[in-house]
């Protein structure tokens, strides 16, 4: 099921609610085939804003080379294979080192 059918659901159930918002846990942060993110799609079709607790790049550029929980999550190759997908499939601009992306909270 799509959120756009999720949120034509939940309006249907109960008239007198209305989805206010989405919060997603992990944004991956993807792109379309015309450069648009997911997130903004679904907002500019439904009205219904997207926030996200954590992104994927936010994840990926602090635990790269850190370690976390007594262990080192991301290495370079990890991270080199993250760049790589991301390249294809992801955020407009990705130049972690020029670019950092920083952790997003939703408020």
């Amino acid at each position: 099921m799509t959120k756009k059918v999720e949120i034509a659901l939940l309006n249907s159930l109960n008239k007198s609610l209305k989805v206010s918002g989405i919060l997603v846990g992990m944004n991956r942060k993807e792109l379309d085939e015309n450069g648009n993110y997911a997130s903004e799609i679904l907002t500019k079709e439904t009205g219904v804003p997207v926030h996200s607790i954590l992104n994927a790049p936010s994840v990926f550029e602090m635990l790269h080379n850190s370690e976390f929980l007594g262990r080192v999550w991301i290495n370079d190759e990890t991270y080199s294979k993250f760049q790589n997908y991301y390249n294809q499939y992801g955020v407009r601009t990705l130049d972690f080192k020029k670019n950092p992306h920083k952790l997003q909270v939703a408020v």
